[in-house]
């Protein structure tokens, strides 16, 4: 029955794979009646298989455990890492601003009253992130409105997340190469862009960063027993949840790193617990400033859009959807250059390769670390349907820790060390070269928003209002311009107009009393003057 069931789902991951090798060679096509336009739904079907299979597989032992001591592999892979992130990043340091980015800017630049506002009052928007737009207005005193600045700033806190987790994963698993590969993976994930590219995104590398110290600090109390550890991670995670509520998921990633490394020892209970500490006194003081859960407001109900989900929609967001982003973090809305079809591929041939082979993961701990890296979405799985494009997915900056340190155990505890070698290599070209694909857009519709702003700006300049219609909220799943075309035209312009009228459905009526009025072009991708006729 189970060699049946194993052979079942090696077909099913040969032949979703063989639709998503065609979508990314020939692009969207038709299966018979079916149409494949966007390969979303075959790649949660690949992902989910792929995660089936390797659950029931799992051994009934114990994993191996690597040497305790750390030494100079240890630098020399840390030194590795960074440097595979300044070549992929390097070019993202020089992109426009986009959307919400002119907004903070402004406000960091402009700033006026007291720091610990944001500490007693709620957003206006919804969240709560006191340290978030405290770490916001440090920046705007050295970034002023200089893009590279302010990219040069989330990059290097990438950068350094990406050696926290790589010291993380060394610390619980024991194993340098298990602890590379979790770094790489994390790194150089293509949901990154909309997190470490986009200022607006900022918030989720800043959680990352005072989370990640405040893991790191955990494992070590988790370890030893002394409570100054103890107390350092309870400050460190206070911070990462009041730099965005991403961070409440805390104890779930230390759940992991504890699984991944426990071995044979008894669990820790007590210590584990230690970790509800923070995130349920802050959760109860949220409740009290926003009464009630607090977070992004829908429209059609007033309340907030946590308790408006529904079961459906949010199970397959959750499932197909997630796996799907984690596994194949590409944005299909630009169709895929040879070396990344290539690169998928490669992946999927050793995804593959891992569901025939023989691992040494005990089945519990797989089950726990899968259990996990679907818990790290929970708080943000309202906004969980993240499309083709990937629009959203900064949400998945934190969760994406769980899902490379599950990755890289996988990887870590097949038994033939020179295959699981090349499977590694072969996931992290993978991720190179989604990452450089996404990246792609990104510099592409940043530098239209740009050109399309500084085109504008002239025009502008000296009139009393202006209207803006039908400009694209996003494009490609890079935001475009949802928000901030006023400020970006304030940064442009020695007089801009007091008063905005900005609609962002295309073909919009040009009825408006403006003085000035731009219409966008979906065509030639343009503002211009309405044609009267």
């Amino acid at each position: 029955m189970r060699s049946a069931w194993r052979a079942a789902a090696l077909t099913i991951l040969i032949g979703a794979g063989t639709l998503i090798a065609l979508r990314a060679c020939a692009g969207p096509f038709h299966l018979g009646s079916i149409a494949i336009n966007s390969p979303l739904n075959v790649e949660g079907a690949f992902a989910l298989v792929f995660v089936a299979v390797l659950l029931l597989k799992g051994s009934l032992g114990v994993k191996e455990s690597g040497s305790q001591g750390v030494g100079i592999a240890d630098l020399v892979w840390g030194a590795a890492v960074l440097a595979v992130i300044v070549a992929v990043f390097w070019k993202s340091l020089w992109f426009p601003l986009l959307s919400d980015d002119y907004i903070l800017v402004t406000q960091a630049t402009h700033a006026a009253g007291s720091m610990w506002k944001p500490f007693v009052e709620a957003g206006g928007d919804g969240p709560y992130r006191p340290i978030g737009y405290a770490l916001l207005l440090a920046s705007g005193k050295w970034g002023h409105t200089d893009a590279f600045r302010w990219h040069a700033i989330s990059l290097a806190v990438h950068a350094a997340n990406s050696v926290l987790v790589y010291a993380a994963a060394r610390y619980a698993v024991k194993r340098c190469d298990v602890a590379a590969i979790c770094a790489l993976i994390f790194a150089l994930h293509g949901t990154r862009p909309e997190a470490v590219t986009w200022t607006a995104g900022r918030f989720d590398v800043f959680a990352g960063l005072f989370a990640l110290a405040g893991l790191l600090l955990f494992l070590h109390y988790y370890e030893s027993g002394k409570l100054v550890f103890a107390v350092a991670s309870g400050l460190m995670v206070a911070a990462a949840i009041m730099s965005k509520e991403s961070a409440y998921v805390f104890p779930v990633l230390a759940v992991a790193f504890v699984a991944a490394g426990r071995g044979t020892a008894p669990w820790r209970y007590g210590r584990l617990l230690t970790t509800l500490i923070v995130p349920v006194l802050l959760l109860a003081y949220r409740f009290v400033l926003f009464h009630g859960p607090g977070g992004y407001i829908d429209p059609h109900t007033g309340s907030a859009q946590i308790l408006s989900v529904r079961l459906l929609p949010s199970l397959k967001a959750l499932f197909p959807r997630y796996w799907a982003a984690m596994v194949f973090p590409i944005d299909w809305a630009q169709a895929p250059a040879f070396f990344l079809t290539a690169a998928i591929v490669l992946l999927m041939v050793c995804l593959i390769v891992l569901c025939v082979l023989r691992t040494s993961l005990d089945r519990t701990t797989a089950w726990i670390l899968v259990a996990c890296t679907i818990a790290t979405v929970l708080p943000a799985f309202h906004l969980l349907a993240i499309g083709p494009d990937l629009l959203g997915s900064r949400i998945l900056y934190l969760p994406a820790v769980a899902f490379a340190l599950l990755l890289s155990m996988w990887i870590g505890s097949v038994k033939r060390t020179t295959i699981a070698r090349v499977v590694a290599v072969g996931v992290v070209l993978f991720h190179a070269a989604a990452l450089t694909h996404n990246l792609g857009v990104w510099d592409r519709v940043s530098a239209l928003a740009d050109r399309t702003c500084v085109a504008a700006a002239p025009g502008l300049t000296n009139a009393p209002s202006a209207a803006i219609l039908g400009i694209p909220v996003a494009i490609d799943g890079v935001s475009f311009f949802a928000n901030g075309f006023a400020e970006c035209v304030a940064l442009h312009s020695p007089a801009p107009p007091a008063s905005w009228i900005i609609t962002h459905v295309e073909g919009t009526v040009p009825g408006s009393t403006a003085s000035r009025v731009l219409v966008w072009d979906g065509r030639t991708n343009t503002l211009s003057s309405p044609h009267v006729e």
